[in-house]
């Protein structure tokens, strides 16, 4: 091969997907992050409460029978550690707070037909209806919030503080509906959430739905004197470069680029991460260089490597223990037989990657 400089490529991509149609199906959309606040309607404003994500029901034909959240693998009461306070300072008056643990539900906000009203879930029962309404409901659209909601009333709690979950578990669920008047816990069926594969045998889908996808980081309670600034990451790459194939012959590897990741608004004293994944044109596990950039032409498989990890397409790769900065980390090509290099086309040959990345404390 007389030729042999090579270029790789990397841009971002952000996909969004949509339901598609079918009798009933169902999508959950988590909060992109978590924070407490005093309660709206349908609370009151005592209340203490934080959004956790949005269950949304698509009925075609409008019939509706008892939404319910299955097989559950949720907590009855979580318990989040940090400063409350049950009386004032007697000479100034401002409230003395203490580290304590509070405790709190999880809770649906729903409609039905017009009325406005919560629900407390019970995880552990595995099988959990999202309204006490009976028969049909009627509708195109059912929208189901989830919430923590605290026992205690919102006045003891520190705006601008942060609040660590210490006890409870928040897995995941599936959805079902009652085919009829008769109620979930007589006839049920289960409805594809994010386009969840529902097996035909009557078996519970195999991946259920995260109510909080990633690591639970502690919550601030926001209000307007203490507003919330989220976490923000932003993923370029830098020193992208051509290399010489034979620098990254066998286990040999050479430097294509570095992914610079910034870190902003990080709670401090808190960890976070992201998934890293990348992806080739044609969603492949692997990699190759082409002749002209072109997939159908010759290829030279090669290996990615990124934090001291071969790359898998499509399989992410957790970039942990960050906090507010700039990181930087190299990606290096390397696994190129030499054999398949040196009968290959004299020309130039690349391939392009799409890198994504995902925070793990809220997606």
């Amino acid at each position: 091969m007389r030729k042999s400089t090579v270029l790789i490529l990397f841009c971002l991509l952000v996909t969004f997907s949509i339901p598609l149609g079918a009798t009933i199906t169902a999508t959950y959309e988590p909060e992109p992050y978590l924070v407490f606040q005093t309660g709206q309607f349908p609370f009151d404003s005592t209340d203490f409460v934080a959004k956790l994500g949005t269950l949304t029901f698509y009925i075609s034909d409008n019939q509706l029978f008892d939404p319910s959240l299955v097989d559950m693998s949720v907590s009855n009461s979580f318990g989040f550690y940090g400063p409350i306070t049950w009386y004032d300072h007697w000479e100034t008056g401002l409230p003395v707070y203490e580290q304590s643990t509070t405790y709190f539900s999880l809770a649906a906000v729903i409609t039905v037909k017009g009325v406005t009203s919560y629900k407390k879930l019970w995880g552990e029962d595995g099988m959990e209806p999202l309204t006490n309404a009976n028969g049909n409901i009627n509708t195109s659209v059912f929208v189901a919030t989830l919430y923590f909601l605290g026992d205690q009333d919102s006045s003891i709690f520190k705006p601008g503080a942060l609040y660590t979950m210490v006890s409870g578990s928040l897995g995941g669920f599936n959805v079902a509906v009652a085919s009829g008047g008769g109620g979930i816990y007589n006839d049920s069926s289960y409805i594809s959430v994010n386009d969840q594969v529902i097996p035909e045998d009557g078996n519970p889908p195999e991946l259920p739905i995260p109510v909080v996808p990633g690591t639970l980081v502690p919550l601030p309670y926001v209000d307007p004197d203490h507003p919330f600034l989220p976490v923000e990451y932003a993923l370029s790459i830098t020193d992208n470069q051509a290399f010489s194939v034979q620098n990254a012959f066998n286990a040999n590897r050479s430097a294509i680029g570095k992914a610079q990741l910034v870190v902003t608004n990080a709670i401090p004293e808190t960890s976070y991460g992201v998934n890293i994944k990348f992806s080739d044109a044609v969603n492949s596990t692997s990699f190759a260089l082409h002749l002209g950039g072109i997939v159908s032409q010759y290829a030279i498989p090669y290996k990615l490597q990124f934090l001291n990890q071969e790359v898998i397409g499509r399989t992410p790769i957790i970039w942990s223990n960050l906090t507010n900065g700039t990181y930087l980390e190299d990606i290096f090509v390397s696994g190129i037989d030499p054999t398949i290099a040196d009968i290959a086309p004299s020309g130039s040959y690349s391939d392009v990657i799409t890198v994504t990345v995902t925070p793990l404390d809220t997606i």
